[in-house]
């Protein structure tokens, strides 16, 4: 930064919504904007509205349920809270109840539970799979 001693950089800012053709189906988004969670979604107001982003991934360290988990469940996601495990990754539906203070604050966000609860239930954990979509 300049308050630093280092050179300022311009950068473009550019919504999802422009950013992401109109025909485009995207699979995973994953966010992780460090409170600024609704600005994004504000920013992909078109995706959201035609479904066209399947699973978001997201922290969100507000008090649950948060506005981030309102505005997503309005548009038809169901709302599952992530874990890890020894055994591997997993995820609980998150109620949209007050959750406990000592849970993690990472999200997914899907329009499709039933893949979601399929692929995360098999015990283990896999990197660079090609094993389905």
């Amino acid at each position: 930064t300049a308050d630093s001693g280092g050179r300022a950089v311009p950068i473009q800012l550019s919504t999802l919504d422009e950013t992401v053709p109109a025909d485009t189906r995207v699979g995973v988004a994953k966010v992780d904007v460090e409170g600024h969670e609704m600005a994004v979604l504000r920013g992909a107001a078109r995706l959201l509205e035609r479904r066209a982003i399947r699973d978001w991934v997201y922290e969100d360290l507000a008090p649950q349920p948060s506005p981030v988990q309102a505005l997503l469940r309005a548009r038809g996601y169901s709302i599952f809270t992530l874990q890890t495990h020894r055994r591997g990754p997993g995820i609980r539906p998150s109620e949209g109840a007050a959750e406990p203070a000592d849970l993690q604050h990472n999200f997914l966000a899907t329009l499709d539970p039933a893949r979601a609860q399929a692929r995360l239930s098999a015990p283990g954990w896999q990197v660079l799979s090609t094993g389905g979509t």
